[in-house]
């Protein structure tokens, strides 16, 4: 068995650290060869506080910010492997999305996508947060397990995952946190 150095960066971002929350990831991986480094953009949609408290949904706002935009991120990122050319924080239909687009030279690190009989194959092992909902490769699923499968001369791969089950508190703070966002925008505009 041969190993492709492609991965899932799905810890590149924690987004669960804190009290903070996702929706769902998108994954976008550009493989160009097996010596040459793959494009990668990571999309985390609907951002939010699992906190009951005002106070506390922003101080985990504070947080997010600091978090993603924040040298200490890009150093983070990069130690892993995964070397940030853009990130963008941004609201679309009303919801915090965050976008990380960059290279990653040795995937082989954080996740494998191996090749076996002219396909390239990704496992997920089953996770009780999140549940793979999209992805251009074809999908099987087993009782502790799903793989996505893609032609071995693929060039694009992506999968989509989303959380199985959405908490209350986030539901009720994505309106407090879009307002903050759009007011940290703005004020970032002007600067």
């Amino acid at each position: 068995m041969k190993w492709v150095l492609l991965l899932m960066i799905v810890g590149l971002m924690p987004m669960s650290v804190g009290c903070l929350a996702v929706d769902s990831l998108e994954m976008h991986i550009e493989y160009q060869g097996e010596d040459k480094p793959a494009n990668v953009t990571i999309v985390y949609r609907d951002i939010t506080s699992v906190e009951e408290s005002i106070e506390a949904v922003k101080k985990d706002f504070e947080s997010l910010i600091k978090d993603f935009e924040g040298d200490e991120y890009l150093l983070d990122r990069s130690e892993e492997g995964f070397f940030i050319k853009k990130r963008e924080l941004f609201i679309e239909e009303g919801k915090i999305v965050a976008r990380s687009h960059g290279i990653v030279k040795d995937l082989d690190e954080v996740h494998s996508i191996w090749v076996k009989n002219g396909e390239l194959i990704l496992l997920f092992e089953e996770d009780e947060d999140f549940v793979l909902v999209e992805s251009n490769g074809e999908v099987f699923k087993t009782p502790k397990n799903t793989l996505i499968v893609w032609p071995e001369n693929s060039t694009k791969l992506y999968f989509k995952q989303r959380v199985r089950e959405r908490c209350e508190p986030c539901e009720k703070n994505r309106p407090l946190m879009v307002k903050m966002l759009e007011g940290y925008l703005e004020q970032k505009k002007h600067k």
